[in-house]
């Protein structure tokens, strides 16, 4: 069964413009004549950007949820406050 996501990214067009970009810059790299260690540290520097960036999704991601609670939360004390309120 196919969760929302692959769907998601079918569906969004600056996504798939970016992936085409991507597709497009790593054929490139093919032309490219670089030694093994070249290669390595071409691979190294990539990686590092990648690790850094999903690191920066996680922390946004985790903040975003935090922050929806939170707001719930409020939201949840405002609507009982004004149940209570209504009551009396």
């Amino acid at each position: 069964m196919e969760t929302g996501l692959p769907a998601a990214l079918r569906q969004d067009k600056k996504y798939q413009k970016l992936r085409k970009k991507c597709n497009k810059a790593n054929e490139k790299y093919e032309d490219i004549n670089l030694t093994p260690q070249q290669w390595d540290a071409v691979d190294a520097a990539i990686t590092a950007e990648n690790i850094s960036s999903i690191e920066y999704i996680r922390i946004a991601y985790k903040q975003g949820i935090i922050d929806a609670f939170f707001y719930f939360e409020k939201l949840f004390n405002l609507i009982h406050v004004n149940l209570i309120t209504c009551k009396q």
